[in-house]
């Protein structure tokens, strides 16, 4: 069984899954499986993941176009491992985010979320790096130290299965999906993080995961989510 099962939603991508997917074969931990969640790609997407072949690589194929969250769900639903790390299929991680990630886990073994800082990425050449307060270690507070900037991005995020079990998986909405996520779980675990760099986050590139925007999901209000942080 692997340390990780690494999950990767997968929806017309084909300019960025191959060096996504080089990133992920760089690690420097390598106890892992990749399971890519194609979501019906009308481009080379699916192509351009099957010229890998390395065995860790596993491709799931949706019938039906469905969204981000089913599409995690689905991978969630299919990993082996004990922890699950998600990346966004046109985002890039350091060759030492694996191994980050698994020092957290053996050193915070009371956690049940793991993430490290970001990089935000515009239009593919304007990197920004993301300015706030965020320690070693056992967050106290996740919420207080989230209000002005999210600390951690989906793609530099790692969850214990069992969080999922309890919790239950990511909701299918169009709007809000990581948010909702977020405060369910740092309601209940505890995070630790780490505030080096490791994981670049495209803020724009082109084709969301899903072109159903809107069938068959929910918004949460914006209003909803800042009461929510509000109480806490």
């Amino acid at each position: 069984m692997p340390y990780f099962s690494i999950v990767i939603p997968l929806y017309n991508k084909e300019n960025y899954i191959t060096e996504t997917l080089e990133h992920v074969l760089l690690q420097t931990f390598t106890d892992f499986e990749v399971i890519v969640v194609n979501d019906v790609s009308t481009d080379n997407s699916l192509k351009m993941v099957q010229q890998f072949t390395d065995r860790r690589i596993r491709i799931i194929e949706h019938k039906i176009n469905s969204g981000l969250s089913p599409s995690r769900n689905t991978g969630i639903e299919n990993s082996n491992a004990e922890f699950v790390a998600f990346l966004d299929a046109d985002d890039l991680w350091e060759p030492r985010f694996l191994e980050t990630i698994y020092n957290l886990t053996v050193n915070h073994p009371e956690a049940g979320l793991f993430a490290t800082k970001y990089t935000e990425i515009y239009y593919g050449k304007v990197f920004i790096d993301p300015v706030f307060k965020a320690e070693a270690g056992i967050f106290d507070n996740f919420f207080l130290r989230n209000l002005n900037k999210p600390i951690y991005c989906p793609s530099s995020l790692c969850v214990k299965k069992s969080v999922f079990n309890d919790i239950g998986l990511y909701k299918n909405v169009y709007l809000g999906e990581d948010t909702d996520f977020n405060i369910r779980g740092n309601l209940k675990y505890k995070l630790a993080y780490s505030p080096e760099t490791l994981v670049h986050y495209r803020m724009h590139s082109e084709n969301q995961i899903t072109h159903n925007k809107l069938a068959g999901k929910r918004k949460y209000p914006h209003y909803f989510l800042c009461a929510v942080y509000r109480q806490v």
